[in-house]
Formats: structure tokens, C-alpha cells, sequence
């Protein structure tokens, strides 16, 4: 089992870009980050994000003068969504045209406000140098269900669940509202941690079988790894080092008159 010490947290934090990813991929890390408020220090490299109160500004530009502008809290995953799902009107001009657009960032993550009102100058700017505006919606939309889900109804959602899992499935915009805003950890940590069942191997077997000096302590405190070892006909192995008793009594035997 790895402590998550503050060096290993760092460590292993370099390996993502992002901290939802971090999140998502070691969650133990993370975590302990989190706990230990060890977080902010060690993503310090990580991209940032947007979330409910901070969008960016971006567009998608076609060599027909055809042009897509919108805001987002994730720009390389709102990027991906238009190229490859059928709802974007900039995925139905690629199959029209068979033209790939430029994907440009137009702004920083700014506060949702400013973020629409950027977004509508930014839309008027293209309309203004004769390009063709895909939208089909009013500028400004950021989404029902992220608008829905502040801090407060999830937190409130949250607590009818006593694990994650049943949270996710049973109320999937509250859990991805708090996993992009960061709160998930927070409005989670009343619920049950369900704890993975340990696989037994031989050598496993054998370290755990270190930590006692009898079989009967190894057999009382890890009956699992105790059984595994019995099914599999390698307990006296691992146990060689263990004290052995012998039964009968201790002392003289007294003779009978």
C-alpha cells in the first residue's frame, strides 16, 4: 500500500495535465493532496480550467469563411465534441464540406459573465469581417443542467447517497457539476469508502504471513490470506518461521502409589 506522502503526491501529480485527471486517475493522490491542502502547491504546472463562474472564449474556422464561436470551461474537450459528435453544426459542416477547421482560443478563462458578453463581441467582430456564423443558439448558453447544479443542490443531493457510485448513477448532473467544479471531494466525504477486496497471491500470502509468529495468529488476524494459502497447499511454506507447540503435558507425571 503506498503513503501518500507530500514528495509522492508531487511525483505523481506531474504525470497529468490536468487536475480533473488527476483526480480521476488516482484519486488516493489526490486525496491525500487535498487533505493535507498540499493541492494548490503541487498543480501548480496543471492547465486551468474553467468551471461554473470561469469560461474561455474560442472559435472554429473553416476555409469556406464559415465560423463557429462559443465559450467553455474546457476548451481541448469542447474542441474534441465538435469534431466528433453529430449534434455540432460544426461536425455536420465537416461532413458537408469535408473541410477541417482551426480551433483558436480567443480569450482567458473569464467570469461567466464577462464570458457572455465577450462571447457576443467576439460573435459580432466575425459577422462584422463577412464570416458565416454556425450557432444555432443565442450566445450566451452555458447549459442547463451545470446552471441547475450549484454548490448548494449538490451538496443537498449529495447527502441522500452513501457512496459515490450511487451518487453518479442515480444523480449524474450533480456529480459531474461537482467533479468539474472541484467540489466533489467535499459534498462526498460524509459516504462510505468501499474498500476493494485484497487479492491473494503467494508471495502476498507469504508477507502477510511475516507479521505473526504462530499460525493461529496469522489464521485469527488474516483468515483470508490464511485460506488462500491452506486452498492452495503452500501454508506450511510460507509459516516456516513460526513457533510450533507441541500438545500433551507439561511437567512430571506423578507415579501412583
Amino acid at each position: 500500500m503506498i503513503i501518500w506522502v507530500k514528495e509522492k503526491c508531487k511525483e505523481e501529480a506531474l504525470k497529468y495535465k490536468y487536475r480533473t485527471e488527476f483526480q480521476t486517475l488516482n484519486g488516493s493522490a489526490y486525496n491525500s493532496a487535498w487533505r493535507n491542502k498540499w493541492l494548490d502547491e503541487i498543480c501548480t504546472r496543471m492547465i486551468i480550467k474553467g468551471n461554473l463562474v470561469n469560461r474561455a472564449i474560442y472559435s472554429l474556422e473553416f476555409e469556406d469563411n464559415t465560423a463557429y464561436i462559443g465559450l467553455t470551461y474546457d476548451l481541448d474537450k469542447r474542441k474534441n465534441e465538435h469534431l466528433t459528435s453529430y449534434k455540432s453544426a460544426v461536425f455536420s459542416h465537416i461532413k458537408k464540406t469535408n473541410l477541417i477547421p482551426k480551433f483558436n482560443q480567443l480569450s482567458e478563462y473569464l467570469p461567466l459573465e464577462d464570458a457572455k458578453k465577450m462571447e457576443g463581441i467576439k460573435i459580432k467582430e466575425y459577422k462584422d469581417n463577412n464570416w458565416i456564423i454556425l450557432n444555432r443558439k443565442k450566445h450566451g448558453d452555458v447549459g442547463s443542467i451545470l446552471l441547475k447544479w450549484n454548490y448548494y443542490n449538490c451538496k443537498k443531493e449529495a447527502i441522500k447517497y452513501t457512496d459515490k457510485t450511487l451518487f453518479m448513477k442515480n444523480s449524474s448532473g450533480a456529480y459531474k457539476s461537482a467533479t468539474i467544479n472541484g467540489w466533489l471531494n467535499d459534498i462526498t466525504s460524509h459516504m462510505i469508502v468501499k474498500m476493494k477486496k485484497k487479492y491473494w497471491t503467494k508471495e502476498k500470502c507469504y508477507i502477510e504471513a511475516l507479521k505473526y509468529d504462530t499460525k493461529n495468529k496469522f489464521k485469527v488476524n488474516s483468515c483470508d490470506a490464511y485460506s488462500f494459502a491452506y486452498r492452495n497447499n503452500f501454508l506450511d511454506e510460507i509459516c516456516v518461521h513460526m513457533k510450533k507447540f507441541h500438545s500433551g503435558f507439561r511437567g512430571k507425571i506423578k507415579k501412583r502409589v
